[in-house]
């Protein structure tokens, strides 16, 4: 057996965590709290005996406020901080370890329930920090690639606009680029597997009437993501299609049974959930079909 090739990584994470929230009036409501995380790691490559050991932790500040004009609606904002490890496992070209990967957000949005909460409506714009990347340079050596920095927003709308028929459409922008690196000709290339554009409609219908003695019901849905790369470097990436996955489903239910009847992908589309570079591509799964039942005593 190489070197390499049988390792061991024990990590003990803990964490607690205080918050208060106060009301003023009917109308205010202000959180204010934060969160200490520490991780403790210890990493054994059984082949050559070489150890090495981590400890890190922080206290990460949240806080939000929200604002309500009426009892259907609410307007909040947010800030929260967030940090995780990088492996421990993984070197710079001098054997030193790295410092972990640490996020900022900020979010402003609303909320809206209306016509008796058969509309409800959520919008939210979002600005995120990341620092501290992990990636490889030209040499195959780990470095902090830098900063990456998202800002968008997002929208859903959940409508009953009959009895037994419901509907879900959402949408998110997202614009998410590498805004600090080593390397200068990846600043303001796009983030790995970052569309601009995600979104879905789903809709079920239940039969009003039972059948067989249960309730019968039929879903639908698409789920589109626009065009992405693998990764930022324009020698390597792959610039992916975009893509519309549908799915539909049959439900069946009693009291004490149900069955439902699942497809995945109903049109076996071809598409992608992850890869790397040119060479390394993770495909989605084609169609599938899956029956379950489920039985209470």
């Amino acid at each position: 057996m190489t070197a390499g090739t049988d390792r061991i990584t024990d990590r003990w994470n803990y964490g607690a965590y205080i918050q208060n929230i106060v009301d003023i009036g009917e109308q205010f409501s202000i959180m204010v709290g934060g969160r200490y995380e520490r991780q403790d790691v210890d990493f054994i490559e059984q082949v050559s005996g070489a150890t090495e050991g981590q400890t890190i932790s922080d206290f990460l500040p949240q806080g939000g406020v929200v604002f309500k004009p009426t009892q259907s609606t609410s307007i909040y904002a947010s800030y929260t901080e967030s940090f995780s490890a990088n492996s421990v496992e993984r070197r710079d070209a001098l054997g030193g370890s790295f410092d972990p990967e640490r996020g900022k957000q900020i979010e402003i949005g609303a909320k809206a329930s209306l016509w008796d909460e058969r509309i409800n409506v959520t919008f939210a714009a979002f600005d995120i920090e990341k620092t501290n990347i992990l990636e490889r340079d030209a040499n195959g050596d780990f470095i902090l690639l830098g900063e990456l920095e998202s800002q968008g927003i997002e929208f859903e709308l959940q409508v009953l606009p009959i009895e037994h028929w419901q509907i879900r459409v959402g949408y998110a922008y997202v614009d998410s680029i590498i805004s600090e690196s080593p390397d200068t000709s990846l600043i303001g290339a796009r983030n790995a597997f970052a569309p601009a554009h995600d979104g879905f409609v789903w809709t079920r219908y239940n039969v009003p009437t039972a059948v067989l003695g249960g309730e019968v019901g039929v879903s639908l849905g698409v789920n589109f993501e626009s065009k992405r790369f693998t990764n930022a470097s324009a020698a390597t990436r792959v610039e992916l299609p975009s893509t519309a996955r549908v799915d539909t489903a049959v439900y069946y239910e009693t009291d004490n049974f149900a069955l439902a009847l699942n497809i995945e992908n109903l049109f076996d589309e071809t598409y992608f959930i992850g890869g790397t570079t040119d060479v390394c591509l993770y495909p989605g799964k084609p169609r599938l079909i899956t029956l379950t039942a489920s039985t209470s005593f």
